[in-house]
Order: C-alpha cells, then structure tokens, then sequence
C-alpha cells in the first residue's frame, strides 16, 4: 500500500483479517488507532486500560451497526471490535506506520475529526490515573505526526 489512504488501509486489513467490516466501520475503527499506542506505551495495557477499551469498542457498536441489530449481533460486533483491539496491540510491527500515514491524510482532508482523536487519545491516558512521562511523550509524538498540533480539546 503505497498511497496510505483510509479505503487502501481497509481493503487491506479487511482483506487481510478476513474482516466484514463495512468502509464506514473501518474509518471510525482506525480513528481510535493512535489511542491503542497510548495505551501500550509502557509495554503493558492496564486493566484499567483493556476496560476503556472495551468501552470504545462497545461505541463503535452504537456509531457504526444497525439500529434493529438484535442483542447477539451487538455483542457480537462488540467483541469483535475489541478482538480486533487487542490484535493491533500485539502487532503494531505489522500496521503502526500504515494507520498513522492513512489517518494523517485523512485528518487534513477532514480536519474536524482532529478534536475527536485527540479526545480519545488523552481520555485512554488519562484513564489509570494520570498521564505518566512516557504517554505524554507518545501523545506529543501523535499530536505531531497526525498534524493536530493546533487542535484542542
């Protein structure tokens, strides 16, 4: 993938992960991305840490699936959303620089979803009591490479 885009970086993922995810499922996944190398910055995510995350995974459920889902699709697209989590956390090898290049793109196309990312980012650092050392230098890095420098929330 050599134009780092969100519909190249989908078809490959989905492809990839045999994933049924529609393109706009995708796109509202990947926005999440930066916040799982938050999360992972000491090398270890807290429980504190996997229960946000379980959080923003059962959100993408109600941003993303039907709203006549029935209760096993929906818990059925929760954990998969969170599988699909705890998958990019052990492999940011594999996609760190294919998200981060499409996501920046993306985010100077549609600069109002800046805000959005960057919330997402401090609410998961945050969320084992404060932001340590290393998270901040992580997010300073984020906020750079995504070009969200001038944003705040």
């Amino acid at each position: 993938m050599s134009s780092f885009t969100i519909p190249d970086l989908y078809i490959e993922y989905t492809e990839k992960r045999n994933l049924n995810f529609t393109y706009e499922q995708f796109a509202v996944f990947a926005m999440f991305y930066p916040a799982l190398l938050v999360a992972n910055t000491d090398g270890e995510v807290d429980e504190k840490e996997w229960d946000f995350l379980q959080l923003l995974a059962n959100g993408l459920v109600s941003l993303s699936v039907r709203d006549n889902a029935s209760r096993e699709e929906i818990k059925d697209w929760q954990n998969l959303f969170f599988s699909e989590f705890q998958y990019l956390i052990g492999n940011f090898d594999l996609w760190e620089r294919k998200f981060i290049k499409s996501l920046k793109r993306h985010l100077n196309e549609k600069p109002a979803e800046k805000e959005a990312v960057l919330r997402v980012i401090y609410m998961l650092a945050d969320v084992s009591g404060g932001i340590c050392e290393k998270e901040s230098v992580m997010i300073e890095h984020l906020v750079h490479e995504l070009g969200i420098e001038t944003c705040s929330i």
